[in-house]
């Protein structure tokens, strides 16, 4: 070795020190693969610190494509943490199994034969009877590495970290009900119990759907930005949002219109790349790029198809859709909504605030929907063969003679494709044909209108198809509604000499 002077051998030592203590010294000093860690790359480190010394338990990481985010979080973060950690246990995971096996061969080899992880790191050497890519341990300590993929089982591991690495392949999975589904209870059941008291768990994604892991844990309103969370599973999750053009309060301080990354990619590069992914899909930009899936115009539907009323009209004729939750463990919605259509066709949704939203059980979505039948006096009451009649039908027939409230229910055929399902409503939509309320519930139906097929639940859109197609199959009588009681109108109309026309309330 040649000689070197005192003051390099000095600033070596110092550079060792920091790099074994900080994430993001440890990344500069390694310099895997001639990487030097950019701004956000120092952002997403920092945060990741945080984890390990404690400050927060959970973290979620969203970047675009091609943000280097897999060569911090899934091979030098590993290998940080086992020099750190050597008694420790890591699961790595992500949505392949061959694929994190990858990555577990990257960080096994740079354990094992980096003469600068060395450096730090001395002594640390791996277990002869374990060295797959994908399964290794420490030698002569309890620290090991394990990768697995969503579909594999991870029965009878046990670990103090666990990292997840993009657990969604693409669009066509995040577009799978099903696929999603699975996803979550992977996440939750089969990885979740191998997690030690105390465990780390990182999730990094580039987003595709609000259906995947972070949109069923992030809450509703959350619209993109970065910090410390209150999330649906009772934990505060650090959540890191880097998008590829900034918004307003950017996390790293850009302002917005900024792109990330521009000592790489060039201001050029991402006009030119947000065009394309705008021309091919109007998700692309604003999920893979944007990390906020749903574009503000929306996807299925589009804000300016519908229309607002304060006002319902003098002459309706009222309806009752709804989609009843019979599967507790899903944590499905409860939706029924009440629905009226004018002279002109045009359709209501939730005239005098007739919608019921709720994950409550049957008892108390059998007698909401009877209170709202009880005022409404529906023409028909539609929901949905199969599973659904066959949970709900013999209670509600029971509770609606108990209260004497009888509703004329109408079972529409099941239909898988929920797009399919939708069809006749949008087209109504697209017309201009569909008024919605002023209100907060108004704005809650159209937001999971204009978020679907994104948005991680679907019962609003459920009811407004089973709306559409019931309409779309019938003729439509029509009745005059006031917002008078019924006993009311009697009495005015005995007292006046038109009473043809006090009765107009009635089928005309």
């Amino acid at each position: 070795m040649a000689d070197v002077s005192q003051e390099w051998a000095a600033n070596e030592i110092l550079k060792r020190r920091e790099a074994r203590i900080s994430l993001k010294s440890f990344a500069h000093y390694m310099q895997y693969e001639g990487n030097v860690p950019a701004l956000h790359h120092e952002f997403l480190l920092d945060n990741i610190q945080d984890v390990f010394e404690g400050k927060q338990e959970r973290l979620m990481v969203f970047m675009p494509p091609g943000m280097a985010k897999s060569t911090y979080c899934s091979i030098l973060l590993p290998a940080f943490y086992m020099g750190r950690y050597p008694n420790n246990r890591i699961i790595s995971a992500s949505y392949d199994s061959s694929l994190v096996e990858q990555f577990g061969g990257k960080v096994r080899n740079l354990i094992a034969y980096n003469e600068r992880f060395n450096n730090l790191f001395p002594g640390l050497n791996l277990s002869q009877d374990t060295k797959a890519k994908g399964h290794w341990n420490i030698k002569d300590k309890y620290g090991g590495y394990y990768a697995t993929g969503v579909n594999s089982a991870v029965t009878g591991r046990r670990a103090n970290m666990a990292v997840l690495d993009d657990l969604v392949k693409g669009q066509r999975d995040a577009d799978s009900a099903t696929v999603m589904e699975h996803t979550w209870r992977w996440m939750k059941s089969d990885l979740g119990t191998r997690l030690l008291p105390d465990a780390r768990m990182i999730l990094i994604m580039t987003r595709w759907s609000q259906n995947d892991p972070p949109g069923r844990l992030l809450p509703e309103d959350w619209n993109g930005e970065s910090g410390d969370i209150l999330c649906s599973d009772g934990r505060v999750w650090r959540v890191v949002c880097l998008p590829a053009e900034a918004q307003e309060n950017d996390a790293l301080g850009r302002k917005p219109g900024e792109f990330l990354w521009t000592d790489f990619y060039t201001d050029d590069w991402w006009q030119l790349t947000k065009k394309d992914a705008q021309s091919s899909d109007v998700r692309f930009w604003g999920s893979l790029y944007q990390q906020t899936p749903a574009p503000e115009e929306g996807i299925e539907f589009k804000r300016e198809w519908f229309k607002w009323y304060e006002n319902t009209p003098a002459q309706y004729t009222p309806y009752m859709a709804a989609d009843f939750a019979v599967s507790k463990d899903r944590g499905d919605f409860t939706e029924i909504g009440g629905f009226g259509v004018d002279r002109n066709d045009d359709l209501y949704i939730a005239p005098d605030n007739t919608w019921y939203s709720g994950q409550e059980t049957p008892d108390v979505w059998i007698n909401r929907f009877l209170d709202i039948a009880e005022y409404l006096k529906p023409q028909a009451g539609i929901s949905e063969k199969g599973l659904i009649r066959n949970a709900t039908e013999t209670a509600l027939d029971k509770r609606m003679n108990e209260r004497k409230v009888y509703v004329a229910m109408e079972w529409l055929s099941h239909i898988g494709d929920k797009t399919a399902n939708v069809r006749a409503f949008q087209a109504r939509a697209a017309q201009g044909k569909v008024y919605l309320p002023k209100n907060d519930i108004g704005r809650r139906i159209l937001k999971q209108l204009l978020e679907f097929p994104t948005h991680r639940y679907d019962d609003i859109v459920d009811v407004c198809g089973l709306m559409g197609r019931y309409l779309n199959e019938t003729v439509v009588p029509m009745r005059q509604r006031t917002e008078k009681r019924i006993s009311d109108r009697w009495e005015k109309a005995f007292m006046r000499k038109d009473m043809q026309s006090e009765n107009s309330w009635r089928t005309a």
